[in-house]
């Protein structure tokens, strides 16, 4: 983690996922991504559609990546929307 988070980022995370708050969404996380990953799956079936035909084994690495890159990138706008207004508030006071 310490690759792509600052200390300060860290702290705030272990301080958000050890608070009540943090407990709860944790517990809600799985749910909610369950609920959205046939949209994302539909997102990426509709980018591969777009690419020209290739060879069924490039093709599927290539999904593969894309749905990696895509899963990261939800998953940081979900953090990015939980953490933001706890981070901006904790650098309030």
């Amino acid at each position: 983690m310490v690759k792509h988070f600052t200390t300060e980022e860290l702290k705030a995370l272990a301080d958000f996922y050890g608070s009540p708050v943090g407990k709860s969404a944790m517990q809600k996380f799985g749910a909610y991504m369950a609920d959205i990953m046939p949209v994302m799956q539909a997102e990426i079936m509709k980018a591969q559609a777009k690419t020209e035909p290739l060879t069924s084994q490039k093709q599927t690495r290539i999904a593969a990546a894309h749905e990696r890159d895509f899963l990261k990138h939800c998953y940081a706008l979900v953090l990015r929307r939980i953490f933001s207004p706890l981070i901006a508030r904790r650098q309030a006071c």
